[in-house]
């Protein structure tokens, strides 16, 4: 059933439910909780019919912080998850030009815009990239620097410290492939 029931089919360019909590510190504006016996349920559950170049351009959920300057805009833990997955985009079949994930800075002084820290893992895979059906496209483009840009950087750079690796520093394996070309340099 349902408890709250917030009904303004014919609002346009109002506000459905507002809250204003200008001097919170450390407490929160809205706060939801669950036990643990949630299946297919979810806390929060967003869903739209729109449909058209122009629609949605706006996000269909959407955050805006820009005045913050140190913290975390989002902040998801899941301590205790083992085979689960924290963040899931999938069920995607018409994609042409857009993107399911697009992450850009436009700042100078960015050191390090995008991060992966694993560095417990010892026998697993860091990242993965699938792309058994690809033909003339890339599984991994790196494209950067024109003329003199590049001086004392690099678009690949691998960096280690160990001192016995038995399978090498980069390894390409392509045992299949009785003709062509492994590796081009041009």
């Amino acid at each position: 059933g349902t408890i709250v029931d917030v009904s303004a089919t014919s609002l346009q360019s109002g506000v459905g439910l507002k809250i204003t909590t200008t001097g919170l510190t450390t407490g929160d504006a809205l706060q939801i909780s669950s036990g643990n016996g949630m299946t297919s349920g979810s806390l929060i559950a967003l869903t739209t019919t729109i449909n058209g170049g122009s629609e949605g351009t706006d996000g269909v959920f959407k955050l805006t912080a820009n005045t913050m300057t140190v913290g975390k805009a989002i902040d998801i833990n899941v301590n205790a998850l083992t085979t689960g997955t924290a963040i899931e985009v999938i069920g995607n079949s018409a994609l042409i030009g857009g993107k399911l994930l697009h992450l850009e800075t436009t700042s100078a002084s960015a050191t390090n815009p995008v991060v992966i820290t694993a560095d417990s893992v010892d026998t697993g895979t860091i990242m993965q990239i699938d792309a058994a059906g690809i033909t003339s496209g890339n599984g991994l483009l790196i494209e950067g620097g024109s003329g003199t840009t590049i001086s004392s950087g690099s678009l690949l750079k691998l960096t280690t410290t160990t001192q016995e690796p038995d399978n090498g520093i980069m390894q390409v394996v392509a045992n299949t492939v009785p003709s062509g070309k492994i590796v081009q340099i041009s």
